[in-house]
């Protein structure tokens, strides 16, 4: 018990608080990723570029894509941004070398006498994937540079990030006098900052936003704003009933609508209830009935990454048995991507039991964990799967594991929950198995 109390506070003390600091380079972080494996958040692909500049490079140059090398890397585990593999081949020079994003790549000499190599670049328009090429001939040095540009599109394309699932982003086309439509490309990472007031707990959503070959400014809401880095734009967004404008300098406009809620709540609680497949055996008793199950669900958030969590299940039935938790909940680690968030639960539990005419409770101390998969198969929507777990231990164990689908109002879940213990010398087993619907009654503090 004692070693269960100093873990939990250590989680508690040394929960990871994530600071939204600058993007000083995104892309020079971009092509330096050495395991990019980010799935792509829209259809992408090097057909919508062409080079800008490939005029000034050395007579006979060759300059193209390598068939399916586009990779998506989560910048500063924030955004994600596409890069991809050129290949280049400079003919009658005596030595060449590229540059991109300050990364310098020699070029080999092949056999017929010409020199070639390879470079990563971000995907993007404009100044970010720009390559410079190097070369000495005749004993004098000069240098050249291309970059990309899009080739003109009417389609826009927009790539919401999960992480801005939970606060209703959404980015839509505004209606334009003109003739012609420049389409473009607008990704979008979140994450919430929570402040306090006299009120409570307040909202400022921080918004990452990509609009490709923008540059270094756009309008919001009819006033300048400087990029961050080139295309890129870092916004602030409390409440706001109307959608906020987005203004290109080519003439396009785009609503950015949010649901970002006035004020946010540390604590929930809500309940589940449903029918289960009941057995209890003992000596002298076995029952096996179907009986409903009613349970209660409550967290505390402490820090960003750590909660307290409570909950009870009780089944509805002459010979009953209840079983309550109590649990810091931590986020471990993210997987695939960070659409898979483990979260490690530390604490205890009792149950207890009517057997014999009297009702008898049990102490102990199973630990779990969760894994909770973000936006599974729709918007807004997780899927989680999860255990507490107590191994077989001098005739006692506890296994109690969970399915759960929903969105913020509602969830499903499936959950079987099997208990063995001892009162004295008579081994007890209650098994329980069944389906539920839960909702949140109230949000607090």
């Amino acid at each position: 018990m004692r070693l269960i109390l100093c873990l939990l506070l250590g989680l508690i003390i040394f929960s990871r608080a994530e600071a939204a600091e600058p993007i000083a380079n995104p892309y020079a972080e971009l092509v330096d990723d050495v395991f990019p494996n980010s799935g792509p958040p829209l259809t992408y692909g090097t057909e919508l570029f062409r080079w800008s500049g490939a005029e000034g490079l050395p007579a006979g140059t060759k300059i193209d894509f390598i068939p399916g090398s586009i990779q998506w890397s989560r910048v500063h585990e924030r955004l994600i941004l596409p890069r991809v593999r050129v290949k280049i081949e400079v003919p009658g020079v005596d030595g060449a070398q590229l540059e991109v994003q300050s990364r310098l790549s020699p070029l080999r000499r092949s056999l017929k006498g010409s020199f070639f190599g390879e470079a990563v670049i971000p995907l993007v328009s404009g100044l970010p994937s720009r390559i410079v090429l190097r070369i000495r001939k005749a004993g004098v040095d000069s240098e050249s540079a291309v970059s990309l540009e899009r080739i003109p599109n009417p389609l826009d394309q927009f790539g919401i990030d999960a992480t801005c699932s939970p606060w209703g982003v959404e980015i839509t086309a505004r209606e334009i006098g003109k003739k012609e439509k420049k389409g473009n490309v607008i990704l979008s990472a979140c994450r919430m900052i929570r402040g306090e007031s006299s009120e409570g707990m307040v909202a400022l959503l921080d918004v990452l936003l990509f609009v490709d070959g923008s540059g270094d400014s756009i309008r919001v809401n009819g006033v300048v704003a400087k990029a961050e880095a080139p295309s890129l734009f870092r916004l602030r967004l409390s409440t706001q009933a109307q959608p906020f404008i987005l203004e290109m300098q080519s003439g396009e406009s785009y609503d950015l609508k949010t649901k970002i809620p006035p004020r946010l709540n540390r604590g929930f609680f809500g309940l589940g209830f449903g029918p289960y497949q009941y057995r209890f055996t003992a000596p002298d008793t076995d029952v096996t009935t179907t009986a409903g199950i009613a349970t209660i669900y409550g967290s505390y958030q402490v820090a960003e990454t750590v909660r307290f969590t409570a909950f009870n299940a009780t089944a509805i039935h002459k010979n009953y048995f209840s079983d309550s938790g109590f649990y810091v909940k931590t986020e471990s680690v993210k997987l695939l991507d960070q659409k898979v968030t483990l979260f490690v639960m530390l604490g205890a539990n009792f149950v207890g039991f009517k057997y014999s005419g009297t009702t008898h409770f049990n102490f102990g101390a199973p630990q779990g964990f969760e894994a909770v998969y973000y936006d599974f198969l729709a918007s807004n929507r997780t899927g989680t799967i999860g255990a507490f777990i107590y191994p077989p231990i001098e005739g006692k164990s506890y296994y109690n594991v969970w399915a759960r689908y929903g969105a913020p109002g509602f969830f499903v879940e499936l959950n079987y929950i099997a208990i063995r213990t001892k009162l004295e010398s008579d081994t007890l087993d209650v098994k329980s198995a069944g389906l539920s619907v839960g909702f949140p009654l109230a949000r607090f503090f």
